[in-house]
C-alpha cells in the first residue's frame, strides 16, 4: 500500500490544506469500549485517567455552558477549560428554542473527509489506517465562548504550541465511519472485517489550532 508522508503531527502541517487526509494525530476517551473503538480506524487512542464533561443550562444570568477536563493516562493535564455555547435567555425564551436560535446546521445531506492516522496503530509500521467519515450537514453546531481559564498541558502547550483561536459547539455530533485502509497485518482483520460500518454518537466541543 502506499504510504502517506505522515509520520508525525508536525510532519503533515506544511502540506496543509492541499494534502486531502485529516492527520489524526491522538485521541483520548473515557472507556475501554471507546479507546478499542477509535483504533479500529487506526488512531491512535489512550484511555484517560479522568474524563470529565458537564453541561450547564442557559438561565436569564447566564449562558449555556460546557465544563470540560481531560487527563492523560499518566495524570498530567491534556485540556481543562469552560466555554459558553448561547447567550444568557431573554425574557421571553426558554433553553430549548434558544439552542435552536444558534444552530449553525446547513441543511440535508452529507460531507466526506479522509483521515489518516499514526504509523503502526493497524498492521506493523509504517503502514498507517486510513478511513473515510461522513458527517450530516445539518449537525447543530453553535460558535462557542471561552468562558473561564483554559489550561493545556505539556502535551498540547508544549510539544504542539497549542494556540485557541476559537471554538465550536456540536451538541449532538453523529459520524459514520467506513472500514478502515491502507495498512496490513492481522490488526484490520481483526478491527473492522470487511464491509463493516462502524457509527458513533456524542456531544462536545472543537477547537481550532494555529502554529
Amino acid at each position: 500500500a502506499m504510504v502517506l508522508p505522515c509520520s508525525s503531527f508536525i510532519a503533515c502541517q506544511d502540506q496543509l490544506p492541499d494534502c486531502s487526509h485529516t492527520y489524526m494525530f491522538k485521541s483520548l476517551a473515557n472507556n475501554v469500549q471507546a479507546v478499542q473503538h477509535i483504533r479500529a480506524g487506526g488512531i491512535n487512542a489512550e484511555l484517560a485517567s479522568d474524563f470529565r464533561y458537564r453541561r450547564l443550562e442557559a438561565t436569564a444570568d447566564s449562558g449555556s455552558s460546557v465544563e470540560f477536563l481531560v487527563l492523560a493516562p499518566d495524570g498530567t493535564e491534556v485540556l481543562q477549560g469552560a466555554v459558553e455555547t448561547s447567550p444568557p435567555l431573554a425574557a421571553d425564551q426558554d433553553a430549548a428554542s434558544a439552542r435552536s436560535a444558534f444552530s449553525m446546521g446547513r441543511g440535508p445531506g452529507f460531507r466526506m473527509q479522509l483521515f489518516v492516522g499514526s504509523p503502526g496503530v493497524l498492521g506493523a509500521e509504517p503502514s498507517q489506517g486510513r478511513h473515510v467519515c461522513a458527517f450530516p450537514n445539518d449537525l447543530d453546531m453553535s460558535p462557542a465562548r471561552i468562558s473561564g481559564p483554559l489550561g493545556a498541558g505539556p502535551l498540547l502547550a508544549e510539544e504542539l504550541d497549542f494556540k485557541i483561536e476559537g471554538a465550536f459547539h456540536l451538541s449532538n455530533l453523529r459520524v459514520v465511519r467506513l472500514p478502515p485502509w491502507g495498512h496490513s497485518g492481522r490488526g484490520h482483520d481483526e478491527a473492522a472485517p470487511k464491509g463493516a460500518l462502524t457509527g458513533a454518537q456524542g456531544s462536545g466541543t472543537s477547537t481550532r489550532q494555529s502554529g
